[in-house]
């Protein structure tokens, strides 16, 4: 499951999966990056390398002042 994210000039940058519940289930970015156009990937794992249940999560992307959050449904 990736996302493409297009960086127009260097920003920190925050990428987290969250559950149903709001509880955080596995950070993909939380860093400073630099202009360009960059892919992350989320391989259905939580922060301890363990496959995430079937269901819903939501995906949500910080640059600077710009937040989105995205609905990510998994099926087993």
């Amino acid at each position: 499951m990736a996302t493409i994210v297009d960086i127009k000039h260097p920003s920190i940058v925050s990428i987290k999966i969250f559950d149903a519940t709001g509880r955080l289930i596995r950070t993909l970015a939380e860093n400073q990056i630099g202009q360009g156009q960059y892919q992350f990937e989320w391989d259905k794992k939580n922060e301890q390398g363990n496959a995430v249940s079937a269901g819903i999560y939501i995906l949500k992307f910080n640059m600077g002042a710009n937040t989105e959050t995205r609905k990510i449904s998994i099926v087993s």
